[in-house]
């Protein structure tokens, strides 16, 4: 389009390389960036209820249930400083966030990135808060950390939360990121 033609030459006379860093996505127009307000997540692999009456869990009669973990991050939208006056700021579609777990400990094992399907519209100067599934209850029931139910034993990982938006005047796709720690454990319930 000659919108978008228009504002690539602008952009590039102008020395569109404002510089950005960390966990910034860098748009044509705009420029995203994610922060957590809480940093440390503990993830209880089960919910016990003790059946038997006894006051312990992890026996015959008593049973668990799993149940996923949120995670809200808020994302903010801001316009590019050498965005010429002639041109608007695009909104941006965040359209998923991957979910890199990292082993902080080598007792810790590997678990798979996990994806997040999300398509949350932002404007340009706001920030959404956006919450998704940082361990789903497939995660948590799952091989790796089934180990983990009746044990004293603590899984520790540094997790990096990757989000693709899409600049929707110049469909322009980038990727940004912020992190959290994760601890996966069999937490007392209280």
């Amino acid at each position: 389009s000659v919108y978008l033609l228009g504002l690539i030459s602008v952009l590039a006379l102008s020395g569109c390389g404002e510089e950005v860093g960390g966990g910034a996505g860098s748009f044509d127009t705009v420029i995203a960036t994610a922060s957590v307000s809480t940093a440390d997540i503990d993830s209880d692999v089960a919910t016990w209820t003790d059946g038997d009456g006894d006051g312990f869990v992890c026996g015959a009669n008593d049973t668990f249930t799993v149940f996923s973990d949120d995670v809200t991050v808020n994302i903010a939208v801001d316009t590019r400083a050498n965005l010429p006056s002639t041109f608007d700021a695009s909104k941006i579609r965040i359209v998923k966030v991957s979910i890199a777990y990292t082993p902080a400990d080598t007792s810790s094992p590997a678990i798979s990135t996990q994806f997040e399907t999300l398509g949350v519209v932002i404007d340009p100067e706001d920030t959404a808060s956006v919450s998704f599934k940082a361990a789903s209850q497939e995660l948590k029931a799952s091989s790796v950390l089934s180990p983990l139910i009746c044990s004293n034993t603590i899984y520790k990982y540094f997790v990096t939360l990757t989000f693709e938006g899409v600049e929707i005047d110049t469909d322009r796709t980038e990727t940004f990121e912020t992190t959290i720690n994760m601890r996966f454990a069999d937490f007392a319930d209280e």
